[in-house]
């Protein structure tokens, strides 16, 4: 059995680690091993080294379900010799492998230039904004090289972890203004569950009150007026979208050129700009929104999935040739949209992950199991998310000591009228009986409630999802997450999540099992999972968009202390 080794405090593990092969999404959901993983040991933040289960677990999940092919989801362990805590699996399984190195960075712009010339092209369709189909492809190696993970600015806070206090800094003058553009139409508050705001009031609230210059969010005047406290809105009109756009602009973009209803959306957002301060302009999920960044800002695209899918290289270029920096949640989103840009544009590619509010995604207080294991599924009632895969699983585990909860609906509205999917969601739901609960939509901030409330959340996306922040939000609660080895989601379950194969019920189901017969192992589990939350907060990810923010601007971005 092969010994774990400690991971620094970023996640990675030391250079020259010994590797295990390393598994990619395959064709059908199917694993397959990587031949092309890094030779040299470097490993991307939470890369895991996996052992195998001790042999009566082992066992237990194999035999959970008859009928299963060998069964291959991991599962944490206890301590390894040393005490070093070290993560186990059922059979041979890997989780790719997130950073590599660059030598050359991202673009210095060059701030505070009067005027400006504002850009003449556009890009992408806003219709691929927060689309799981964007993400199918899954990952792979682009070009030989891979993105290279944002380092953290040195910091030194005040505040607690979580959101706030790791971003402070000492003896700066000033802080680069930053000014966050959402997509049209997108809310700023806790009222939604979307996931682009959550991350941006994530990575603004790790910064200390008393930042100034306070960062800005563009936000389309009409959204849901409760917003976020921890940066300064910015109104503008919302400029409507016409159904056929998204296509014409698509077909345009294929020919070469500009694709004008894009930008006619997206104009609005930036209409204030030269009253702006020089500073950094985060486009996010909006490829088409860089050109029109005047040149007196650095504009960075700042992607939380694959927007690149009908760019050619040849309009990637021109789209994102003035880009500081291509922000990516996680290296497996790095190397997707890598692998659309032209290779001159390959070495702005950098990853900052997202990360999590560890003072309110919190573990209960007493963390017993109840009569009843209780099963958390929290997420989008469409096929990619897989809530009927765990319906599937513990249809199979046929055990009446296990109980499922389903919160979500098809979009963010509790009140909208069901699906197809969610009509056949609830057929197999009633053919369970008392094991399973349907709950609508729930708000971002009534939903650490319901976490608190799991023994076990589960999170079985069909597709690549480039960061599924339900994981953190579970791993931060305290409970064992199970979650699909696909995209960038064994990146974020790092050496604490379960990993079982996507769209695998039987797969699912063993893994179930076998915490279900063991509440010492799901105790240690949880708090594996709460530990490596704890270290990688909002403070964490910001310390990484602000090592960008240093690069690109160059100028420090770490407020006055």
């Amino acid at each position: 059995m092969r010994r774990a080794h400690p991971a620094r405090a970023d996640g990675a593990l030391p250079a020259g680690a010994g590797r295990a092969p390393v598994l990619r999404p395959a064709p059908h959901g199917r694993a397959a091993p990587d031949p092309g993983h890094p030779p040299d040991g470097r490993q991307r933040p939470g890369d895991p080294r996996r052992a195998r289960l001790p042999g009566a677990v082992r066992a237990r999940a194999r035999a959970a379900v008859p009928a299963a092919p060998a069964q291959r989801a991991v599962l944490p362990a206890g301590p390894g010799a040393g005490g070093v805590a070290r993560p186990v699996r059922v059979r041979a399984v890997r989780v790719p492998a997130h950073e590599g190195e660059r030598r050359a960075g991202p673009r210095r712009a060059r701030l505070g230039r009067a005027g400006g010339r504002e850009g003449a092209r556009a890009g992408d369709d806003p219709g691929g904004v927060d689309d799981p189909a964007v993400a199918r492809a899954g990952r792979g190696r682009v070009g030989g090289a891979r993105a290279r993970a944002a380092e953290p600015a040195p910091v030194s806070g005040s505040g607690g972890p979580g959101r706030s206090g790791g971003a402070a800094g000492a003896g700066a003058d000033a802080r680069v203004p930053e000014v966050h553009v959402l997509t049209p139409g997108d809310h700023f508050s806790p009222r939604t569950g979307s996931a682009i705001p959550t991350v941006v009031d994530g990575l603004c609230a790790a910064l200390p009150a008393a930042t100034t210059p306070r960062p800005r969010v563009v936000v389309a005047d009409g959204t849901y007026p409760d917003r976020y406290t921890s940066a300064d809105p910015v109104g503008y009109p919302l400029a409507t979208a016409r159904p056929a756009d998204r296509y014409r602009d698509a077909l345009a973009g294929r020919l070469g050129l500009p694709r004008p209803g894009v930008r006619r959306t997206l104009r609005p957002t930036l209409t204030d700009q030269d009253a702006w301060e020089p500073g950094v302009v985060l486009a996010h999920n909006a490829p088409q929104l860089v050109p029109l960044v005047h040149e007196r800002h650095a504009a960075v695209l700042y992607a939380h999935n694959l927007l690149l899918r009908t760019y050619t290289a040849r309009e990637a270029d021109r789209v994102l040739g003035r880009a500081a920096a291509i922000v990516c949640v996680s290296g497996a989103l790095a190397d997707q949209t890598a692998a659309h840009l032209p290779a001159r544009l390959r070495d702005r590619v950098r990853v900052v992950p997202n990360g999590v509010d560890t003072t309110r995604f919190v573990p209960r207080a007493d963390p017993a199991r109840g009569e009843r294991l209780r099963v958390l599924f929290v997420g989008r009632m469409i096929p990619d998310k897989g809530a009927d895969v765990v319906l599937d699983a513990v249809a199979r585990l046929g055990r009446d000591d296990v109980e499922l909860t389903v919160v979500g609906s098809q979009n963010f509205d509790a009140g909208a009228a069901p699906s197809p999917y969610e009509r056949d969601l609830r057929a197999k739901a009633a053919r369970l009986g008392d094991r399973v609960r349907l709950l609508p939509f729930t708000p971002r901030a009534e939903v650490a409630a319901v976490y608190r409330e799991a023994d076990v959340v589960v999170v079985p996306s069909r597709w690549a999802e480039p960061f599924a922040l339900t994981v953190m939000e579970g791993m931060a609660s305290g409970v064992p997450v199970i979650a699909s080895a696909i995209g960038g989601i064994p990146e974020v379950a790092g050496d604490a999540g379960v990993l079982v194969r996507p769209d695998d019920p039987a797969e699912l189901a063993a893994a179930l099992e076998a915490l279900a017969d063991d509440e010492a192992l799901r105790r240690r589990i949880g708090t594996r999972c709460r530990s490596w939350a704890r270290t990688h907060d909002w403070a964490w990810a910001r310390g990484r968009l602000d090592a960008v923010l240093t690069e690109v601007a160059g100028v420090s971005p770490t407020p006055v202390g």
